[in-house]
């Protein structure tokens, strides 16, 4: 027993069809062969990285040579200046390496162990 009117569906099956071939035919003018694509991609990421690797090397050629350190802030932040005194930065605490000079007096302690 039904209530209500009910009206058959008189379109044809095909339609979803028809939309999946086109969408196929526009993915296909448009390019977008998968492989292809995933090459460009990394191609573009390549060359991205590149430049980026040139930007931090351009930027940090200055930075060469011993620095002094004059304080050290919050936050590992060093404040650094040439042997000369002319200039000074502030740079991440993380990216300096430590180098010891010859000339810092090498002390040695003694500590004699024993049982009771």
């Amino acid at each position: 027993m039904h209530f209500g009117h009910i009206e058959p569906c008189l379109r044809p099956c095909h339609l979803p069809v028809k939309l999946e071939h086109k969408t196929y035919w526009a993915i296909k003018i448009l390019n977008f062969d998968q492989t292809l694509v995933g090459r460009k991609r990394l191609l573009k990421l390549n060359e991205l990285e590149e430049m980026r690797l040139q930007a931090f090397e351009n930027a940090h050629k200055g930075l060469r040579g011993p620095f002094k350190v004059k304080s050290v802030s919050h936050h590992r932040v060093v404040e650094v200046m040439t042997p000369d005194g002319e200039r000074v930065l502030k740079v991440n605490g993380q990216r300096l390496k430590p180098c010891y000079s010859v000339d810092l007096p090498k002390e040695r302690m003694g500590l004699v162990l024993t049982d009771l």
